[in-house]
């Protein structure tokens, strides 16, 4: 999967304006990324919720690391129901996104 397709929802979440359909497809293309060879869920579980408490945090990780980090949240709705939208809301996701552009450019 090209990144790209993440990458397109930024106008999207910048507005804060994606619909329903919108919102599970941008999830749908973020849960992609969980067959990278470094992901563990439950090691992501306990940094997301460092990087969400310090989003400082957000800017030493590497580019794999954030999709990581992208997945973790992604995938954390099946047993949190509304946290992926929930982080969307608060432009957590947005700062991920924003920083894999940038990690993708360099």
């Amino acid at each position: 999967m090209d990144l790209e397709n993440i990458f397109k929802y930024v106008p999207m979440l910048k507005n804060n304006k994606l619909s329903h359909e919108e919102m599970c497809e941008f999830q749908q293309n973020c849960l992609y990324f969980q067959y990278l060879d470094i992901y563990d869920n439950m090691k992501w579980h306990s940094y997301a919720m460092k990087v969400y408490k310090n989003i400082k945090y957000l800017n030493k990780l590497s580019l794999n690391e954030c999709l990581c980090l992208l997945v973790s949240h992604a995938g954390k709705d099946s047993i949190c129901d509304g946290h992926f939208e929930r982080m969307v809301n608060e432009n957590h996701i947005l700062a991920i996104v924003v920083r894999i552009e940038e990690l993708s450019k360099a």
